[in-house]
């Protein structure tokens, strides 16, 4: 169900989500060869969330603070050019500041990263998935992993998502 442009998802219900679920044909051949995806396009998401949509998130950093703050979560980058990165944490808020920290964006040594120093963050989209407060770090683990399943993303090196 869908209100105000917030999409909220709870498994229980018998209704399928209206979100996009993308083809898997999108996985980088040349990265996890022996992967083989747990969820696919007809799966539903093993946890309850609600999905918020932060676009143009360089100029609208204040909206991941009321969104994000104490949150724990996923949360997906996407920029014009349809490049996406996924990710997980307990601290929803800090782990998606740090993106914005121009040592760590310098250091580039994450593909997301030097993504970021050579493109910037002009236009790019954020998508929070913030989980229900009782929500512990595997959860987020497996709600990222069903998201990068159905997404495909490509400035992921690793398809499997892990708790770092």
């Amino acid at each position: 169900m869908e209100i105000g442009g917030v999409l909220y998802y709870s498994p229980s219900k018998s209704t399928k989500p209206n979100y996009v679920l993308y083809d898997l044909k999108r996985y980088n051949p040349y990265n996890n060869k022996d992967y083989k995806p747990k969820y696919n396009g007809d799966s539903k998401p093993p946890h309850i969330f609600t999905k918020i949509v932060v676009p143009n998130v360089f100029s609208n950093r204040r909206d991941i603070t009321a969104k994000a703050k104490n949150a724990i979560g996923v949360y997906i980058f996407t920029a014009p050019d349809g490049a996406c990165y996924i990710g997980s944490s307990v601290t929803l808020y800090n782990r998606v500041c740090s993106y914005f920290m121009p040592s760590i964006i310098a250091k580039g040594d994450r593909r997301v990263l030097r993504y970021f120093h050579k493109y910037g963050f002009s236009n790019v989209t954020l998508t929070l998935y913030i989980m229900e407060p009782d929500a512990r770090w595997n959860m987020a683990i497996e709600l990222e992993q069903y998201l990068i399943d159905t997404l495909a993303p490509n400035l992921n090196v690793d398809f499997v998502a892990s708790r770092t």
